[in-house]
């Protein structure tokens, strides 16, 4: 079929027909699962997965995470470094223009529907990215480009349950950023 010409709702419609998506595809990634296999426990593995061994960057705050990866994997001393943020964080190079999807829409609703785990996990993503900044305290937070506001909640009928774990689960926490490149030892060459 022509994609130019469909519109989400028929796209959606076709491909829920021919089983070539069926939404909470992060979720589903994270867990090693089919999305229509998830159940509400694989919720709560994502959710570990994500706090446990990310560090979380937001597209609605690009300039903020990327100051993050860079004090986090020590890029911030690195030669050129302000002029590549300037060409690629501050400068949308990947920017394309699509038609918005309208809140309550026919659109928005099917896609809430077969997202309900991906719409939790990116609450928590956010929820972890207001977390983290405590990891980085000597850095400025950066003005949002824009700042979407949060998805409607699901009518009573498609939400689920929330979800106890069994056990509480045991994970890693994310290794302290390495330090600062002016404190790291220079080792003397081997003679």
């Amino acid at each position: 079929p022509n994609l130019a010409q469909q519109t989400i709702e028929e796209w959606l419609r076709d491909a829920s027909n021919e089983n070539e998506w069926n939404g909470d595809f992060m979720t589903a990634k994270l867990v090693g699962k089919a999305a229509v296999e998830l159940t509400p426990d694989d919720l709560v593995m994502a959710k570990e997965f994500l706090r446990t061994k990310f560090l979380v960057g937001l597209v609605q705050r690009t300039e903020e995470s990327v100051d993050r990866f860079d004090a986090y994997f020590g890029w911030a001393g690195k030669a050129n470094r302000e002029q590549c943020k300037a060409e690629y964080v501050r400068t949308p190079v990947n920017k394309n223009e699509h038609q918005a999807v309208e809140n309550g829409s026919e659109a928005w609703n099917m896609l809430a529907a077969v997202n309900t785990y991906d719409l939790q996990l990116y609450a928590y993503a956010m929820q972890l990215f207001d977390e983290q900044a405590a990891m980085f305290p000597n850095l400025p937070k950066s003005i949002p480009i824009y700042q979407q506001p949060p998805p409607p909640p699901l009518p009573v009928e498609q939400q689920l349950p929330p979800v106890i774990p069994q056990e509480q689960p045991v994970g890693v926490s994310i290794p302290p950023p390495p330090p600062p490149v002016e404190q790291q030892v220079q080792q003397e060459p081997m003679t």
